[in-house]
């Protein structure tokens, strides 16, 4: 009986306590209600379609890297007479960046054509001498002997003139490939040489960079295919630029 009077006990106090408290709930709802209706807010309508698929930009770092580099070098030994441009210098297309010293050559091409000029000489007594010896041998005046001997020699010395212009010909293309120029404008990167130094066949003297058209080398994914990019453009220090694929 003890029990059963408390547990009622309880349970009075429980409703109780719930029907005070949904009153009170009511109460302070209603004293916080709006006032009036809140105004409409406007929307924007977009009639929805069907698309076959969308673009997604995606941005890849890179490198920029010039069109053409070479490391320009000489293709004879020598010494170094003169280094035309330093780091950093533009040098124009054909322009003359170092140059060998060539005084050597130089005299050996004077003492060449002074030979050449002396086998000239000969032979225009050789062809004179060997007139006289054909006159004389129509006369029967002349061995034939001393006309072939003639006739041979002014053919040897005609071999030895050809021979010392081959020679003097192969000393001024050494000498032209003692100038060093530049095959394209660009840049200088780097200087390898300063003058005075000797310098073997092949051994740098500058590298040039092309500045003209300068490529971007980007890594891209496997699985991305370059025929799936799209449109391409190129971000350089922050200014958007144009690129071909």
């Amino acid at each position: 009986t003890l029990t059963l009077a408390t547990t009622a006990g309880v349970v009075g106090i429980a409703v109780a306590a719930a029907i005070f408290g949904t009153g009170l709930i009511s109460a302070r709802a209603a004293m916080n209600a709006p006032e009036g209706t809140a105004e409409a807010t406007p929307v924007a309508v977009t009639i929805l379609s069907v698309e076959s698929g969308y673009e997604v930009p995606r941005r890849f770092i890179g490198q920029v890297a010039a069109a053409q580099e070479t490391a320009r070098s000489f293709e004879l030994s020598g010494k170094l007479a003169e280094v035309v441009f330093d780091e950093g210098d533009t040098v124009e297309e054909g322009a003359v960046i170092a140059r060998l010293d060539t005084q050597i050559l130089e005299t050996d091409l004077s003492r060449q054509e002074a030979a050449r000029e002396a086998l000239r000489a000969q032979i225009a007594l050789a062809e004179a001498t060997l007139t006289r010896q054909e006159e004389l041998n129509k006369r029967g005046f002349a061995a034939n002997q001393a006309f072939d001997q003639a006739r041979f020699s002014k053919a040897e010395l005609s071999a030895r003139i050809d021979e010392a212009t081959a020679n003097i010909e192969a000393t001024r293309i050494r000498i032209e490939k003692s100038v060093l120029k530049a095959p394209f404008a660009g840049r200088v990167s780097a200087r390898a040489a300063d003058t005075g130094a000797i310098r073997s066949p092949g051994a740098a003297v500058l590298t040039l960079i092309e500045d003209a058209a300068p490529m971007v080398r980007v890594g891209l994914p496997v699985a991305l295919g370059a025929g799936d990019l799209g449109d391409v453009s190129v971000s350089l220090t922050g200014r958007e630029v144009s690129a071909s694929l």
